[in-house]
């Protein structure tokens, strides 16, 4: 793998992860961008192995225990986005009352 200038891109990243990257490519000897590449790499590499193992979303081809594992990934990445995006202890009023005011 290495660092391709006529494929960059600009990514913004808090100042805390580029010194974390920045700490970890000097004692590796790397270039900074080539660890940040690696990194993100592994992810796409993370990402494209969950994405295999996934059951089909075509209904007429799932079975009931495939329709149990969607449902069980859809709820734990809800579950894993609102620990990431929602205050601890966040409340939704989605009462009848509450959604006619």
């Amino acid at each position: 793998m290495g660092y391709y200038p006529d494929m960059a891109t600009t990514v913004e990243l808090p100042p805390d992860l580029l010194e974390r990257f920045r700490r970890v490519a000097t004692a590796r000897g790397v270039d900074v961008r080539e660890l940040i590449a690696q990194a993100a790499a592994r992810e796409v590499e993370r990402f494209e192995s969950e994405e295999a193992t996934r059951p089909t979303n075509r209904p007429e081809d799932m079975t009931a225990e495939e329709w149990i594992t969607n449902w069980r990934i859809l709820v734990a990445d809800m579950r894993e986005w609102t620990s990431k995006h929602l205050p601890p202890g966040h409340f939704v009023d989605d009462s009848r009352e509450s959604i006619h005011d």
